[in-house]
């Protein structure tokens, strides 16, 4: 039986995606077993070039794996840009691991598409159901989203920070202080 050409297309998406998660360095120490059992759940969402994908303070409900563009990681009311990542990323991964307390509940930075982005997208509840069936894959994860929480609080400091030097400097000039 001949495959549609439509088929066709939708398999070969699937053999890059799992091409990619095997790729990407959040998913490098999972089982075979787990990626499979990911691949099923993984919708793919597309998003333009400008396009916000998720807010800062927003319900973080998704985990968003970056199959093909890139993104700015910005921060703030007035959206400070504090990073970029491109294709092999995974951003909102904070949003799978709630249970560890509340600042995992809320979207700790803004992402912007910086071009076109395909990005393969699950749930907060399928990606824990996977996950119970997982538990190695879950200590991973954990011990990955605690460390890009702390490296993102650092940055919003490090942005406070310099906020408070800038105010500093405007205040001592408007006062004559040299």
């Amino acid at each position: 039986m001949k495959k549609s050409s439509c088929s066709v297309f939708l398999q070969a998406s699937q053999e890059r995606s799992h091409a990619f998660l095997r790729q990407s360095s959040f998913f490098r120490e999972c089982s075979e077993a787990f990626l499979a059992r990911l691949m099923q759940d993984l919708k793919a969402e597309l998003f333009s070039a400008g396009d916000i994908i998720m807010r800062e303070g927003g319900a973080a409900d998704k985990l968003f794996c970056l199959e093909m563009g890139q993104v700015d990681i910005l921060i703030g009311k007035d959206l400070v840009k504090v990073g970029e990542v491109g294709e092999g990323s995974v951003f909102g991964e904070m949003a799978m691991f709630q249970h560890l307390g509340p600042s995992f509940s809320r979207r700790s930075a803004s992402v912007k598409a910086a071009s076109f982005c395909v990005c393969r997208v699950i749930s907060h509840v399928e990606f824990h159901r996977i996950l119970k069936r997982c538990p190695k894959e879950k200590q991973i994860f954990e011990k990955v989203a605690l460390q890009r929480q702390r490296e993102l609080q650092a940055k919003k400091q490090e942005q406070e920070d310099l906020k408070l030097s800038e105010e500093d400097v405007a205040r001592s000039a408007f006062l004559g202080i040299k």
